[in-house]
């Protein structure tokens, strides 16, 4: 136990060295009138996830709003993934052609969140090969900064900089600019009426897990479930409670739903996408959850008020008292152990404070 707290305490410290010193690399090169930044995600390597790569485009969202030119280049070579043993357990001996048809909806997802969160004049966004990126690289790429370029060439992930990165890019940043990074109600706000929905009702959001593949220590419990939905129901009377959580989830959990007779309302029951429940909890007055997930990067990365436990890796910082230096008055973050069970205790003092 010690020893991997040791090497956890090191790879933190490791992670603030290189990214300081890549911040350093980064504001030398844009000395000499270079302002044009590749951000490369690599799905050979990084994870097969909503929430990583979620936060990997805030940074290119960083560069955006300061004036860099982003080149934003996601290499759709999933081949060599470890996730995807642990999403799909059959994939290492004969993928299914279920598995196959899950595994392109995930890509198309995440080539679908990139558009929407970088959709910008001074961004170019690419999908492509690793043959097909190291082709372009020689003609288009060669003499623009690449973000961490040894790491990119050796193909080692570099999605966990991200969000420490961010942290100390925006410390000193104004707080109109960081108003533009993060998201709010005001996202993509012609595209509500294509949902099937009515966003003027007053509403709350709660973000759910259950994967029985993976991560099954950040699975929310039936227990766990029916004593938030009672608390949820106290604290806002007069509001839909709906339910973020992906088909798996949503399956699960209507199940214990309707054997209890709750009135909840399920997002997958009329969004078709990642984006359209994070549109939800964008416009939501107030998102919960415990053991974090894709659903709590969206509240973490908006002005809306959360009350959020979870357990801090990749995203650690030296902060006392928020989770990061963009975190509002009307957001909690609870850093809790990965293993640390549901404490409807600890959840109601933290919904008084924030409602009485």
């Amino acid at each position: 136990m010690l020893t991997i707290l040791k090497k956890e305490i090191f790879l933190n410290f490791y992670s603030i060295f290189l990214i300081n010193l890549e911040i350093i690399r980064i504001k030398l090169l844009t000395n000499f009138k270079n302002n044009e930044i590749n951000l490369v995600y690599d799905l050979s390597c990084a994870p097969f996830t909503y929430g990583d790569l979620y936060t990997f485009l805030f940074l290119g969202r960083y560069f955006i709003f300061e004036g860099f030119k982003l080149n934003f280049i996601l290499i759709d070579d999933v081949k060599k993934n470890k996730d995807i043993k642990y999403f799909f357990p059959q994939a290492n001996k004969d993928i299914k052609k279920s598995d196959l048809n899950n595994i392109n909806f995930i890509i198309k997802e995440l080539k679908n969140i990139s558009l929407e969160l970088l959709n910008h004049n001074n961004s170019s966004i690419v999908f492509c090969s690793w043959e097909e990126f190291l082709k372009s690289y020689k003609c288009i790429y060669k003499d623009k900064i690449t973000l961490f370029k040894e790491r990119v060439f050796n193909r080692k992930s570099i999605h966990f900089f991200s969000f420490k990165m961010l942290n100390y890019l925006l410390k000193n940043t104004s707080q109109k600019k960081v108003r533009d990074i993060i998201l709010d109600k005001n996202f993509k706000k012609d595209f509500l009426k294509k949902i099937n929905f009515d966003f003027k009702k007053k509403f709350i959001t709660w973000g759910l897990r259950f994967n029985k593949f993976y991560g099954n220590n950040r699975n929310n419990s039936e227990t766990e479930f029916i004593e938030t939905y009672k608390l949820l129901l106290k604290f806002f009377p007069g509001n839909e409670i709906i339910v973020i959580s992906d088909n798996a989830g949503t399956e699960y959990f209507k199940k214990i739903s309707e054997k209890n007779n709750f009135s909840l309302t399920f997002s997958k029951d009329f969004t078709k996408s990642f984006i359209e429940d994070a549109l939800l909890i964008l416009n939501s007055k107030f998102h919960y959850q415990i053991h974090g997930g894709a659903s709590a990067t969206v509240a973490v990365f908006s002005n809306v008020r959360f009350i959020i436990f979870g357990s801090p890796v990749l995203e650690k910082l030296f902060l006392r008292n928020k989770f990061s230096f963009w975190q509002m008055d009307n957001q909690v973050f609870k850093k809790i152990k990965k293993n640390t069970k549901f404490n409807k205790t600890k959840l109601e003092i933290e919904l008084y404070k924030m409602f009485s």
